[in-house]
C-alpha cells in the first residue's frame, strides 16, 4: 500500500479541517436562506384567510329587547325592553351589569344611547326629559329638559364628552355631559316631519336630519349656531334612515342603500366641507376606523375594507350567515369586530381574524425588505421555488409569480438610491455568484429591455430618433448578453424562454431559431403562458404574421397541454393578445376556436375569482350571440361579486343585461326558498 508523505498528509488534514468548517457554515447559511424564503412563501401558499369567528351570543329575545345601543367595541350593549326597562349587558361575560326598571323612571322611554366608551348612557323620555346615567352603575347623574314632546333621538359626541337629544319636531340641544342645557335649537312643524336623526363630532359641531314627507333636510350647526347651508349641503331624493359621526365627518345611509359622507377638512383657508356620495357601495353598515385611513362596508354577503386615500379595496371577508330584512349591523373597525342584531331575535358578536393585509401587500412588503438588505440569495431561493408556476396574485393577463417578483426588483426604489446604483448592486451579485444568479439575470434582462424601449418609444420605427435607435440597440444588446449564459446551464428557468422570445422579436431572429426555444419551452414548461403569449402577439399581422397565424399557434400550444388546462392556456394567450387587438377582431379570425375561447375564459375566471377573464368571456358571448354562455358567465358574476369592466365592454348590451337580470332573479328566488 502506498504511503503518504507526512507533510502532504498534514497539509491535507488542514484542508479537510478548513473545508469542513466552511461546509458547516455553508449548511447554516443554506438553512437560514431556506427559513427566510419560507417567511415569504408560507403566507402565500397557506394564507390565513380574513374571516369571521363568532365569539358571543346575546339572548335579546329572552329579555324582550326592542332597542339597543352598543359600545366599547361591542363588549357592552345598552338595551330597552318591551316593558320599557333598560339594562346594560356584558357581552363577553353574558350577564347584566345593572338594570333600571320602568317604575323607577319618571316617564315612558322613547330612545336610548350609550357613549362610545361605555362610560355613560342616555335615555330620552316621552315628555321632553333626557337622563344621563353612569355607565358603571346605572345611577342617574343629571336630567336635562328639552321641551314637553317626546325625545326620539339621543346620543353622544364621537369622543363621548357631550350629550344631545332631539324631539319629534326637530328641536334639539347639545351640552357637556354634566352641564345643564341652556340653549335649544329650533326644529320645524311636526305635521311634515316623519323622523329626526342627529349626530355630532368631537369639535362641538353637529348635524340634524329632518326627514320630511317629500324630502330630507340636513341642518348643520356649530357652537355659534346654524351654519350656512350653502356649504355643499347634501341633497338626496330619498329619506335617511341611519346617521353616524366620527372625529371629523358624518355618515348617512339613505332609503336606497346609498351612503353619503360629509367630511370637515381643515386647511390653510380654514375649514372646508366635502360631501361624497358612495353610490356604488350601498350595504347595511359602514364605519371608519379612528385614524380615518380605512372604512368598512358591510352588505348581506361580505365585509369590504377600503383605503380612504386611494379608494381601493384592501381586504374583504365573506359573511356566511343569513342576514334577514330588519337586521342591524354595528361595525367596530379598530377592534375588527361586528355586532349583528335582528329585531325580535337574538344578537351575536363576531371577531375578524386572519391576514388583513392580503397576499399582494404582504408579499410586496417582505420582498422589499429583502431587496433593501441585499439578500439576493433569499430572492434566488424564492424564484427557484416559484419557477414555472402559473398561478397569479392579481388579475393581470400576463403575470406569474416569477414575473411578479421580477417586477418588484425592476421597479424597486429607495430614498437616495439612484437606479444606476441599484442596478450596480444587482450586477455585483451576478458577478460574484456566477452559479447562483439565474433570477438576477432575468431581472437585469427586464431592466435593460424596459430601458431600451424608454429610448426607442412604442411608436412605429419611423418615429424613432437616431439617438434613440442607438440607445435602443445598445440596451437590447446588454439585455441579451446578461441573459444568454443561462442557456449554457442544465436547468433553464421557464421565464428565460419568455425573455428569449422577446429578444428574438426585437433582433428579428430567423424563425428556426425562435422555434428551437419554443420547442425547448414546450417540452419542459408547456403551461407557462407568458412564453406562448409573447410569441402569439409576434405572429399578429401588424408584426408581419399572416391572418390566422396567432390562432393556429394558440391552438397548437393548447393541444400540447390538452384537457381543461389546455383550454385555460388558450384563454391566457388570448387575454394577452387582446391588449393589442380587440376581442371582436380575435373572434372574427376563422382559425379562432370560439368554443375553446369561451370555455377557457370560464375556467380561468374561476381561478382566484379572475374578474378580467369573466368580463372578457361575457363580452365574447355577446359578440358571438351565445345567450347560454352569457348566462353561465352572469351566474358566476353574481357568485363572485364581479364588477363589469368598462374597459372591456364600455356600453350596455341587451344580451348581457338579460343574462345578468335572469341570473339575479334566479338567485333571489333560490334565497327565498
Amino acid at each position: 500500500m502506498r504511503q503518504l508523505n507526512p507533510l502532504v498528509w498534514a497539509a491535507g488534514l488542514i484542508v479537510v479541517v478548513l473545508f469542513g468548517s466552511d461546509t458547516s457554515e455553508c449548511a447554516e447559511s443554506t438553512t437560514e436562506v431556506a427559513r427566510m424564503a419560507r417567511e415569504v412563501l408560507d403566507p402565500i401558499e397557506n394564507p390565513v384567510k380574513f374571516h369571521f369567528e363568532k365569539i358571543a351570543d346575546i339572548p335579546l329575545k329572552e329579555f324582550g329587547v326592542v332597542a339597543q345601543s352598543p359600545a366599547n367595541g361591542g363588549r357592552l350593549l345598552f338595551c330597552q325592553t318591551e316593558s320599557e326597562d333598560v339594562f346594560l349587558w356584558d357581552v363577553e361575560n353574558r350577564k347584566k351589569l345593572w338594570t333600571l326598571l320602568r317604575k323607577d323612571m319618571p316617564e315612558n322611554v322613547r330612545s336610548i344611547a350609550i357613549s362610545p366608551d361605555g362610560a355613560h348612557a342616555a335615555i330620552g323620555y316621552n315628555a321632553g326629559k333626557v337622563a344621563v346615567l353612569d355607565g358603571k352603575t346605572g345611577e342617574v347623574l343629571i336630567t336635562h329638559q328639552l321641551r314637553d314632546l317626546a325625545v326620539i333621538t339621543v346620543g353622544f359626541t364621537y369622543d363621548g364628552s357631550q350629550v344631545f337629544g332631539a324631539d319629534m319636531e326637530g328641536f334639539s340641544f347639545i351640552t357637556p355631559l354634566l352641564q345643564r342645557t341652556t340653549k335649544i335649537d329650533p326644529g320645524i312643524d311636526t305635521k311634515i316631519i316623519k323622523h329626526v336623526l342627529m349626530a355630532a363630532t368631537s369639535n362641538n359641531r353637529w348635524w340634524k336630519v329632518l326627514n320630511m314627507r317629500d324630502r330630507p333636510e340636513i341642518h348643520q350647526f356649530s357652537s355659534e349656531g346654524p351654519l350656512d347651508e350653502s356649504d355643499s349641503p347634501i341633497r338626496a331624493g330619498y329619506t335617511f334612515g341611519w346617521m353616524k359621526s366620527g372625529p371629523n365627518y358624518i355618515m348617512l345611509l339613505d332609503a336606497a342603500s346609498k351612503y353619503w359622507i360629509r367630511r370637515v377638512e381643515t386647511g390653510p383657508n380654514g375649514e372646508t366641507f366635502k360631501t361624497m356620495p358612495l353610490e356604488q357601495r350601498g350595504g347595511i353598515a359602514m364605519a371608519f376606523d379612528r385614524s380615518g385611513e380605512t372604512f368598512w362596508r358591510m352588505d348581506r354577503e361580505s365585509l369590504e375594507v377600503y383605503d380612504t386615500k386611494t379608494d381601493e379595496r384592501v381586504a374583504n371577508a365573506t359573511w356566511m350567515e343569513v342576514i334577514y330584512p330588519g337586521t342591524v349591523c354595528y361595525l367596530f373597525p379598530d377592534e375588527e369586530r361586528m355586532l349583528v342584531t335582528c329585531k325580535g331575535d337574538n344578537a351575536s358578536l363576531w371577531q375578524l381574524t386572519g391576514d388583513r393585509m392580503g397576499i399582494i401587500e404582504g408579499t410586496k412588503s417582505r420582498v422589499n425588505e429583502l431587496i433593501a438588505e441585499e439578500r439576493f440569495d433569499v430572492i434566488e431561493e424564492i424564484a427557484r421555488r416559484w419557477n414555472g408556476q402559473i398561478d397569479h396574485f392579481r388579475y393581470s393577463s400576463h403575470e406569474t409569480p416569477t414575473s411578479y417578483l421580477i417586477d418588484e426588483l425592476v421597479t424597486y426604489e429607495e430614498v437616495d438610491l439612484p437606479k444606476e446604483e441599484r442596478n450596480s448592486r444587482y450586477l455585483d451579485w451576478i458577478a460574484s455568484h456566477a452559479e447562483d444568479c439565474q433570477f438576477m439575470r432575468l431581472v437585469m434582462f427586464h431592466v435593460y429591455y424596459r430601458t431600451a424601449y424608454l429610448h426607442r418609444g412604442n411608436g412605429p420605427a419611423s418615429t424613432v430618433t437616431e439617438k434613440g435607435a442607438v440607445k435602443y440597440e445598445d440596451y437590447m444588446k446588454r439585455a441579451w448578453e446578461v441573459l444568454e449564459p443561462i442557456f449554457d446551464q442544465e436547468d433553464v428557468p421557464a421565464e428565460a424562454y419568455t425573455c428569449a422570445i422577446m429578444a428574438g422579436k426585437n433582433f428579428q431572429w430567423e424563425p428556426a431559431v425562435i422555434e428551437s426555444y419554443l420547442r425547448a419551452s414546450a417540452a419542459k414548461w408547456p403551461k407557462y403562458h407568458r412564453t406562448y403569449s409573447e410569441e402569439a402577439v409576434a405572429r399578429l399581422p401588424r408584426w408581419g404574421g399572416e391572418p390566422g397565424d396567432t390562432a393556429r399557434f394558440a391552438s397548437k400550444m393548447a393541444e400540447n397541454v390538452g384537457g381543461d388546462e389546455g383550454d385555460i392556456l388558450y384563454a391566457q394567450i388570448f387575454r394577452y393578445v387582446s391588449r393589442y387587438t380587440s376581442v371582436t377582431e380575435i373572434l372574427k379570425d376563422p382559425a379562432c376556436d370560439h368554443e375553446r375561447f369561451l370555455r377557457g375564459m370560464f375556467l380561468l375566471g374561476q381561478q382566484k375569482s379572475n374578474h378580467n377573464a369573466l368580463n372578457l368571456g361575457i363580452f365574447a358571448s355577446n359578440v358571438l350571440n351565445d345567450a347560454a354562455m352569457a348566462r353561465k358567465f352572469a351566474d358566476k358574476f353574481l357568485e363572485l361579486d364581479v364588477k363589469p369592466s368598462s374597459e372591456i365592454w364600455p356600453r350596455k348590451f341587451e344580451l348581457i343585461d338579460k343574462a345578468i337580470a335572469d341570473a339575479r332573479k334566479a338567485k333571489f328566488e333560490a334565497m327565498a326558498k
